[in-house]
């Protein structure tokens, strides 16, 4: 079916449909005054959104395979053992009771949540440098460095979607402060 189609489209398409899948999440969570936001900033904020569900999709992909891989892989297993031994000590010297088996597994899972986090941010940070995104100037804050706005942008992406609406509402508060400032001076 792809035969014809360059690495780049093959891409490009399965991102696209892949973000299909997201639109109810994204049509559920999107700000009752969306349609206030300008045309541009509207566009940035349904692409960070698009953006930030395909990250957040593709961890949890990731988290399943990695919950599989975990007990298989000597490493990361040693890696779990050496993080449940320093709780474990811990715990011990401040004569805590405890369910060692409950502790363990939240130990082992907030440290899978660590590095998949860790992941989904670097994911972002990726994506938005190699693609030129960022959110900063949407802002209107003076940052001259392009690659400190990628940063932030991805860093912004790969932190989910609550992050991206409390900028965007920011957005929308900035605007609504000028234009009030404008009323009150009489422009």
């Amino acid at each position: 079916m792809y035969k014809h189609i360059s690495g780049i489209k093959k891409i490009s398409f399965t991102l696209f449909f892949f973000a299909l899948s997201a639109l109810p999440l994204i049509a559920q969570n999107t700000p009752k005054d969306a349609e206030a936001l300008e045309p541009h900033v509207l566009r940035v904020y349904f692409f960070m959104l698009v953006f930030a569900v395909i990250i957040s999709r593709l961890v949890d992909y990731i988290k399943i395979i990695f919950q599989w891989l975990w007990p298989k892989i000597k490493l990361l297993s040693m890696i779990g053992e050496a993080l449940w031994k320093t709780v474990k000590t811990k715990l011990d010297r401040l004569k805590l009771e405890y369910d060692e088996e409950k502790v363990k597994n939240h130990v082992n899972k907030t440290a899978v949540d660590i590095v998949l986090h860790i992941l989904a941010v670097s994911i972002g940070i990726v994506f938005c440098l190699a693609f030129k995104i960022e959110v900063i100037s949407l802002l209107n804050i003076p940052l001259e460095n392009d690659v400190l706005k990628y940063i932030f942008s991805g860093i912004l992406a790969g932190a989910g979607i609550g992050p991206i609406h409390s900028v965007f509402r920011m957005t929308g508060e900035r605007r609504k402060i000028k234009e009030l400032s404008a009323a009150l001076s009489g422009k």
